[in-house]
């Protein structure tokens, strides 16, 4: 009888990964080890412009670096984390770097960037102001720079 066990380990930086296979007979206490490379992990660190539609109207555009430990910088001051699983792509921003300001984006990685013109991710932005906090929702999607 053929004992197979699957373990997933990640290399070093989480830039690589292997698939263990531990095969053997069962009674003959031999287990070789066979590594079998999978797939680097898909990425989208970089630095890009963030090009942003409020619903209702307004918007513009915003520097954005996506750093490869997960973080992420946004206008001038604000950082947060992002998080990648598949093509599926999401990103909070800190409101304590962001003037009490909390964003949250979700969107698809795609071949030219995050996003396209016409395949946008979606964000919704609350804003602290004198007259209490003002929620936005909107569109956006990000090409590198």
């Amino acid at each position: 009888m053929k004992v197979r066990n699957r373990i997933g380990i990640a290399a070093a930086g989480a830039t690589a990964m292997a698939g263990i296979f531990f095969g053997g007979v069962a009674g003959a206490g031999v287990v070789s080890p066979v590594v079998v490379p999978l797939a680097a992990p898909n990425t989208v660190a970089g630095s890009y412009t963030l090009d942003l539609t409020v619903t209702g109207g307004g918007g513009g555009s915003e520097p954005l670096v996506l750093n490869s430990n997960g973080t992420a910088q946004f206008e001038d001051t604000c950082s947060g984390l992002w998080t990648l699983s598949g093509k599926n792509f999401a990103m909070e921003i800190n409101p304590d770097t962001c003037g009490g300001d909390v964003w949250l984006f979700d969107g698809k990685v795609t071949s030219k960037g995050l996003g396209t013109s016409k395949k946008l991710g979606t964000f919704i932005a609350t804003f602290k102001t004198g007259q209490g906090p003002q929620t936005n929702t909107g569109t956006w999607y990000a090409t590198t720079s």
